[in-house]
């Protein structure tokens, strides 16, 4: 075989091998945005809320604890009105109760960490609106999560109205995990599902899909009916929420009335009751 045919199967040769392009060391120009990696980010209630709700709950417990007795006694040797008035400090006293405790398992057990590769999460189990004793954990990859929905929630009447933002993933099987819900009047949220939503859309690199308003109507023993389509601009938003203050205020200004008479009214029985006493007390004069 002759040098060029040599020369000319070696080149064929050399043409037919894939060669790798080589490898840079120079760093990125300055116009590339530089690869951040996303930071692990965790939602949960602070030292502070934690320790002023459990001091609030045992604080409180020994007072909850004497209302049965309290009520029994009352039952037995007191008037009908004085019977009525301590029966409906005792409701009030319960649902004071009832929303510390739920407040401060709140506080303790929700919690949503932004991982590296996952979300971790323990909130509660059915993931409604009413708060509840039974929480779930769950970690889900963010590539099995397909995508994060929002969506707004309007409860009630244009009277006091209620809207809430609510936020599920969607996982890349379907399955629909909701995270929970806030108030659109508190932007001020231990945990702001809205925002969580937000980050992880920036993570699994899709947009927030926004599903529209929903109305639910209130149904005969007060729970959330079938929820309805509800298309609604910014100008009808501000007037419900101006409506719900409106709402908000009253109730607060009927209470601090209330309380007021309640005061008042102890003020001038007492007043009476030790006058009475001083009459009974003071001998009276003879013939």
């Amino acid at each position: 075989m002759s040098g060029a045919s040599i020369a000319a199967a070696a080149a064929s040769e050399a043409a037919a091998v894939p060669v790798a392009a080589p490898v840079s060391a120079s760093p990125p120009s300055p116009g590339a945005p530089p690869v951040v990696a996303p930071s692990r980010r965790v939602y949960e209630s602070g030292v502070l809320r934690k320790t002023a709700l459990s001091f609030a709950f045992l604080y409180l417990l020994p007072f909850y604890a004497s209302l049965g007795p309290m009520l029994i006694q009352r039952v037995t040797h007191s008037p009908i009105d004085d019977l009525i008035g301590f029966a409906l400090m005792a409701i009030a006293f319960t649902a004071l109760m009832v929303l510390i405790v739920f407040e401060l398992l709140v506080s303790i057990r929700s919690r949503v960490a932004l991982g590296d590769r996952a979300i971790r999460f323990t909130l509660p189990k059915r993931g409604g609106l009413l708060p509840a004793f039974a929480y779930a954990t769950h970690e889900i990859p963010y590539d099995q999560i397909d995508r994060a929905e929002v969506w707004r929630e309007i409860h009630g009447g244009t009277f006091a109205p209620v809207m809430l933002k609510g936020v599920r993933l969607v996982t890349t099987e379907g399955q629909k995990i909701t995270l929970g819900f806030v108030s659109e009047a508190n932007e001020d949220a231990v945990i702001p599902f809205p925002a969580i939503a937000e980050e992880i859309a920036q993570r699994i690199g899709k947009p927030v899909t926004d599903c529209g308003s929903l109305r639910r109507t209130v149904g005969v023993q007060g729970a959330s009916g079938a929820a309805e389509p509800a298309p609604i601009s910014d100008g009808e938003i501000a007037q419900l929420n101006r409506n719900h203050n409106r709402m908000m205020l009253g109730l607060i200004a009927c209470l601090l009335v209330l309380v007021a008479a309640g005061i008042a009214r102890d003020i001038a029985s007492e007043t009476v009751d030790q006058g009475e006493r001083a009459t009974n007390a003071t001998p009276k004069k003879k013939g």
